[in-house]
């Protein structure tokens, strides 16, 4: 049999972060979710008597027959909560027998604080409950609770999406800590080096997974995001430095479980009688279908790979870029590049950019493929500038797969700015020098803000072709293959609050100057954007569905929306910009949801 790695769900990715210093414990673990999950198991069944306790204690507190509540009304709204669970036939007995017997965090519970926050810091949520399944037959139970007591539902894997849709209703299902169905210890992953595949968790974060298997000499074609995880990721199609090399993300799934609306549990691949299903998961799996619980992935093998850095000034990006998009075509599937460029701090700031990538080493020797990279980029792409710039230094820089693929994070943690704006556009024709300057200049003469510490104005563009433009556009649902040359994603970041409104005005302005030059409708589903609309607006608008899955070659709206109607027809998992039962939305009463 294939040798299975993986860990206990409480123990996951104990992976050491170094020696200890002299009179202190043993070094730091890592950990897929949050620090209470490396307790010891006494500790945490303490912890959850204690959210117990205070269960009881918001319920006493808020009962009729208690005179001044200790102004619980003031300070926290526990009470407001409470009416609202009991809005949905939720009973104070009911609170208690969910917090004796799962991992469900409340409001008055000791990390609500903590579990409530959104990755973007533009938005506030205050969800009824956080509820950590983990078991399949856990989630199981807490779809059909939101079902039969009508409660609106947000599944949560990684916590990354920009927009927040993971934390935006009643009931949170966040699946950090579920582990595999039927597994012998508690496992969140289990690699099958025969099959070559690994299976996985929806939770698991990228980074632990990526050490894990580098240890057996094998990785995933996924991202470079390390606290991203996988459910997520592959629900919304990814994108990365493989996606040249193997296709997006999505590509590489072999076979997806899911608990369904109804509470079964399914598993679904390209050859059984959920094979729908299969296919709407790649690229829509996180937009309304059901709750993935495990994913099948291919693994490949963990070769060492060429990191290149190409840097110019600014004011000279039209003209580099223009020529750049010759590797999209003429380019090995083995190079990736992506250009990368921020807004000048001040108009006497004439800033800076550069053009970095990764050359996988498949085959032959380091300094043989070092050659080959050098010559591809001064080939295709740097011969063809003028002088100076076709004199541009290459620096090349040789890391291990599993250094290629946390490198991001190691260098750039998030979060550096804690509030986003992000849009993005699929691109699907070569774009002149001509057509490009209009953005340099913009980017020359505009920023959020004079103060880069505070806020930054920031636009990446991905290089695409090799086999993401190759690939069957029917076997997923992303629109965006056979003629797509480049990918447009930026936006603004920011630090705090009061920044907001300049940054968002720059947003806008820069998506002003970039629409008419890319000409493109298209967006990618993993980077969000509630201006694309929202179904439950009190006038729904569904640009959004057009925007994530159809382009110039491809409309799978219509396939979504049946496969909506197959798994989802009651609409349990419904959210802003969740897969509507049909286009355009039919007129129902919509499920009454709380403001905040």
């Amino acid at each position: 049999m294939a040798g299975a790695v993986g860990f206990p769900v409480l123990a996951f990715g104990q992976v050491t972060t170094g020696a200890p210093r002299r009179g202190q414990g043993p070094p730091i673990a890592a950990t897929n979710g949050y620090l209470s999950s490396l307790l010891p198991p006494e500790q945490r069944a303490e912890l959850r008597t204690i959210n117990v306790r205070l269960t009881q204690l918001a319920i006493q507190q808020c009962s009729g027959d208690v005179g001044v509540a200790n102004q619980i009304l003031f300070d926290t709204l526990f009470c407001e909560f409470l009416l609202a669970f009991a809005a949905h036939d939720v009973s104070p007995a009911d609170l208690l027998r969910l917090s004796r017997d799962f991992d469900v965090v409340f409001p008055w519970s000791l990390a609500y604080g903590n579990v409530r926050t959104t990755f973007n810091a533009r938005f506030f949520r205050l969800p009824l409950a956080v509820v950590f399944p983990r078991t399949v037959e856990q989630v199981a139970f807490w779809v059909k609770f939101v079902r039969d007591h009508e409660l609106s539902v947000s599944i949560r894997s990684g916590n990354n999406c920009y927009e927040s849709f993971s934390i935006d209703n009643d009931i949170v299902i966040d699946v950090t800590f579920l582990t595999l169905r039927r597994s012998q210890n508690g496992e969140q992953f289990r690699l099958d080096l025969k099959a070559g595949v690994v299976h996985v968790a929806a939770g698991v974060r990228l980074g632990v997974l990526y050490t894990e298997l580098a240890k057996r000499g094998v990785t995933m074609a996924a991202g470079q995001c390390s606290p991203v995880c996988l459910g997520g990721l592959v629900g919304t199609g990814g994108v990365g430095f493989s996606t040249r090399a193997f296709g997006y993300v999505c590509d590489q799934l072999e076979e997806v479980e899911y608990v369904l609306a109804d509470g079964s549990v399914v598993v679904a691949n390209a050859r059984n009688a959920h094979a729908d299903l299969f296919r709407a998961t790649k690229g829509a799996g996180a937009a309304g279908l059901g709750v993935i619980t495990r994913l099948t992935m291919r693994v490949v093998p963990a070769v060492t790979i060429l990191l290149y850095t190409v840097t110019f000034d600014l004011e000279d990006a039209a003209s580099v870029l223009e020529k750049w998009q010759n590797l999209a075509t003429r380019a090995p599937d083995a190079l990736s590049s992506v250009a990368n460029i921020g807004a000048a701090a001040s108009p006497s700031d004439g800033g800076a950019f550069f053009i970095n990538g990764q050359f996988r080493v498949d085959h032959g020797t380091v300094p043989a493929a070092k050659d080959t990279l050098a010559r591809i980029l001064r080939t295709h792409w740097l011969d063809l500038l003028p002088a100076p710039l076709n004199r541009a230094a290459i620096q090349i820089e040789v890391v291990t797969a599993l250094e290629a693929a946390t490198r991001l994070a190691l260098e750039a943690p998030q979060p550096i700015f804690n509030h986003w704006k992000l849009k993005s556009n699929f691109v699907f024709r070569r774009l002149t020098a001509a057509a490009l300057q209009p953005l340099v200049d913009f980017l020359l003469t505009h920023a959020p803000s004079d103060d880069q510490t505070e806020a930054i104005g920031a636009l990446t563009i991905l290089l695409m072709g090799g086999m993401a433009n190759r690939i069957d556009p029917n076997s997923a649902v992303v629109p965006a293959r056979q003629g797509t040359v480049t990918w447009f994603h930026g936006g603004a970041l920011w630090t705090e609050q009061a920044l907001e409104a300049p940054s968002l005005a720059f947003v806008d302005e820069l998506f002003d100057v970039l629409n008419p030059i890319l000409q493109s409708q298209t967006a990618q589903y993993g980077a969000p954007d509630r201006q694309l609309g929202s179904q439950l607006a009190p006038e729904p608008d569904l640009r959004y569905v057009s925007a994530y899955w159809s382009g110039p070659r491809a409309d799978f709206v219509p396939f979504l929306t049946g496969v909506k109607q197959r798994y989802d027809p009651l609409d349990v998992f419904q959210f802003a910009q969740s897969i509507p039962l049909d286009i355009p939305l039919r007129t129902r009463t919509p499920r009454r949801r709380r403001s905040r």
